[in-house]
């Protein structure tokens, strides 16, 4: 069966790929299959540990038990998870998002994982989807930074506070020198990386800001039609299961944070010619004139 075009949200994480996912779902022409994260490149090229790379299997074994428990026949998307966890090769994987689609249908797969794949990664999912396209959510750096210490706490780390979340978060990322930097500013990299292996117009960079503002209709309008889709706009749509209710990042780490994130900020003003209203009032309240300059802001 014909597949029609593939795009892979990169994320990273916490940026807004969850209400994507949801919207595109409810509300377009393109396919989103039964899961949100497929994971398959990131398994496959090692950006899993041993913990995430037993999602999989472990989302399959527990609507598996849960079926047995109830006596009950399969569902649909627990169908799909059994799949899921038995693919080996990009093939397959490509063959398992035919078999949950239409003839045809442009398909998503939204998987913040992505981003952390280098240029062998990328070249393997254009060589088995050749008209693949990337789409890159780009969210002020310390919401999201901070909106990952919460999520971690509430998931992990209850007993902790999301100011340690947040630090020992950040000192995960400090214990490997050599790559801290292109962690901390993924985006600049993730870009460049892209660009190794795609064409600039099959790479579609997002503000998350700019997909819940007031020009939301207009954003979605252009992702889906870079998608190969359509959607049916509804200004009333709202998913919050996986967002997290916390108070404010604190003034102290936020500046630290912007100060971290600094190439990103310069990146993405060079990339998009403008930031969006959130991220300019963090780098202009936490930039010293001095590191302004530098970065050209």
């Amino acid at each position: 069966m014909a597949l029609g075009p593939y795009t892979a949200v990169v994320g990273p994480a916490r940026s807004g790929t969850t209400w994507l996912y949801r919207y595109l779902k409810t509300h377009s022409t393109i396919g989103t299959g039964w899961i949100k994260e497929n994971d398959w490149f990131s398994a496959k090229f090692g950006l899993t540990d041993q913990k995430a790379g037993d999602k999989q299997d472990r989302a399959w074994r527990h609507v598996r038990d849960k079926a047995a428990a109830e006596g009950r026949a399969l569902r649909p998307w627990e169908i799909a998870r059994k799949e899921r966890a038995a693919l080996q090769t990009t093939a397959e994987f490509r063959a398992f998002l035919e078999r949950w689609s239409n003839p045809g249908q442009p398909v998503v797969d939204v998987t913040p994982r992505y981003a952390g794949l280098g240029v062998e990664g990328f070249r393997d999912m254009l060589e088995h989807f050749p008209d693949a396209r990337i789409v890159i959510l780009m969210r002020n750096p310390p919401d999201r930074a901070w909106s990952g210490a919460a999520h971690h706490k509430k998931r992990f780390a209850p007993d902790l506070t999301t100011e340690d979340c947040y630090q020992h978060r950040f000192d995960a990322m400090a214990e490997h020198a050599d790559a801290f930097n292109a962690t901390l500013n993924l985006l600049p990299s993730l870009y460049m990386t892209l660009l190794q292996v795609f064409p600039v117009d099959r790479i579609l960079p997002v503000f998350t800001e700019d997909l819940f503002g007031p020009e939301q209709e207009q954003v979605l309008d252009e992702m889906t039609g870079f998608m190969g889709g359509t959607h049916s706009y509804d200004p009333n749509f709202e998913f919050t299961t996986n967002m997290g209710e916390y108070h404010p990042m604190p003034d102290a780490l936020r500046r630290d944070c912007v100060r971290h994130y600094a190439q990103t900020y310069a990146f993405a003003r060079a990339l998009k010619g403008r930031l969006p209203d959130k991220w300019q009032r963090d780098w202009d309240r936490f930039m010293a004139p001095e590191l302004t300059r530098t970065y050209q802001l």
